[in-house]
């Protein structure tokens, strides 16, 4: 399935208030680069999917997956979600804020990732296997990831990225 060899490491640290993902990808190779994508899947708890928001996504272009992937630019300063979204916004800021989630306000920061996924599988949820009929009301996806354009890792380098997800 992969013709290329591999190293990757995946560090998740915990304290009180942050959630730490760090993710190091290495290119053992001597003469093949390695180009690939990668996307870290941070699915939130939220008491009403309809009255979250996310900030740091206004003016970024979108790759709507829904439309064909076709590409358009973000009007809102505040995104949320009331239907089924699945879209890729490309070079986000590296910082994002997602109101009325469980704990009332999340901050995502970003290291060395591009992109931000906005997901939510609305009634196409009914029939996953991992998720209850209903339980796309109560989540959002807000995914930092390097997704529009691949990551090209010379040999023998490594590449470093992360997110923060933190309590505010």
């Amino acid at each position: 399935m992969w013709d290329h060899a591999f190293h990757i490491t995946y560090h998740l640290v915990l304290s009180e208030k942050e959630l730490h993902f760090n993710i190091s990808v290495y290119n053992p190779s001597t003469a093949r680069p390695l180009n690939f994508n990668l996307l870290l899947h941070t699915y939130l708890k939220v008491p009403d999917v309809t009255r979250c928001s996310v900030d740091g996504l206004h003016e970024c272009h979108y790759i709507d997956k829904l439309r064909v992937g076709q590409l358009f630019r973000e009007s809102r300063k505040k995104v949320n979600v009331s239907s089924l979204t699945d879209r890729i916004y490309q070079d986000t800021c590296q910082e994002h804020v997602i109101t009325n989630v469980m704990c009332g306000k999340m901050r995502l920061k970003k290291h060395n990732l591009s992109d931000t996924v906005l997901w939510n599988p609305w009634h196409t949820s009914r029939g996953m296997k991992d998720m209850v009929d209903e339980e796309y009301q109560g989540m959002i996806c807000v995914e930092a990831g390097h997704v529009s354009n691949p990551v090209q890792l010379r040999p023998r380098n490594t590449f470093h990225a992360g997110q923060t997800l933190q309590v505010m």
